[in-house]
C-alpha cells in the first residue's frame, strides 16, 4: 500500500502558484532557446546564464514529480482523485 502522505491537491494554493512559476519558465525557455541557438551570442555564454538554465531544468524534473503526485479531479464522477496508482496512470497516459 502506498501512502498517500505525499499526495498534494490540484486545487491548492501552493500548487496553483508552482503552476503559474512553471509558465514563467517555460515563456522564458521559448524566447531564450531559439535566441541562443539562432545566434548564439557570445554574450550570453557565461556561467551565470548557464547556471540560470540549469536551474530552470531542474525546476522541470520537479515539476514532473510533483504532477505525478497531484490530484486530478475524474471526468466521469467530478470526484478527485486520491490513489498514487491512478494519478501517475493519468499523467503518464494523458
Amino acid at each position: 500500500m502506498i501512502s498517500n502522505q505525499y499526495i498534494i491537491r490540484h486545487l491548492d494554493d501552493w500548487r496553483i502558484n508552482w503552476e503559474l512559476f512553471i509558465i514563467i519558465l517555460a515563456l522564458y525557455n521559448a524566447g531564450q532557446l531559439p535566441f541562443d541557438i539562432a545566434f548564439s551570442p557570445p554574450l550570453f555564454r557565461t556561467d551565470v546564464f548557464d547556471t540560470i538554465n540549469n536551474i530552470i531544468d531542474i525546476s522541470f524534473v520537479i515539476d514532473m514529480i510533483f504532477s505525478f503526485r497531484t490530484t486530478y479531479q475524474d471526468q466521469w464522477t467530478g470526484d478527485e482523485v486520491y490513489d498514487p496508482k491512478e494519478i501517475a496512470k493519468n499523467y503518464f497516459y494523458g
